[in-house]
């Protein structure tokens, strides 16, 4: 073994053994249902469309350990290049209940561009109240979603 790779060793394990994790931080997990990231809608297409589009499972891309499914290869492209300005804001959870730290699986109906980010909600109904204090749950949610993974 290198010296470079014993030391790199030996710091890991050094940092282990005090209770302290490595520098890096897992990226959030992306909620999936059926398989796929948004329930297969393409995360695109909401940047895009005025309605919410299933992908087809000849386009797809893989990230944060989720598989994403589009209705184009342009769009395709468009996600690899830059995912997390596709992505749907904490993990495709509901944006309302994560304004007060619960993750709740969303409903890919139900959603709403804000500020070039995409969120989702558990449904119509519950992303229309969300929309009426939109600004504020936006900051509380952010504020929950950033103590669930800063740590």
């Amino acid at each position: 073994m290198s010296l470079r790779r014993r030391t790199s060793f030996h710091l890991l394990a050094a940092t282990t053994l005090a209770g302290h994790a490595p520098a890096v931080l897992a990226a959030p997990p992306v909620y999936q249902r059926n398989g796929y990231a948004i329930a297969g809608y393409d995360a695109v297409a909401y940047f895009t469309n005025p309605k919410a589009i299933k992908g087809l499972t000849a386009f797809t891309a893989r990230w944060r350990e989720a598989t994403w499914l589009f209705v184009s290869g342009e769009n395709r492209a468009a996600f690899r290049a830059n995912p997390e300005r596709y992505a749907p804001q904490y993990g495709g959870h509901c944006a309302m209940s994560m304004a007060s730290g619960k993750k709740v699986s969303a409903d890919p109906e139900a959603w709403h561009v804000e500020k070039e980010k995409l969120y989702l909600n558990s449904s119509v109904k519950v992303r229309d109240s969300w929309l009426l204090r939109m600004d504020q749950y936006i900051k509380e949610a952010d504020w929950w979603w950033q103590k669930s993974y800063a740590s």
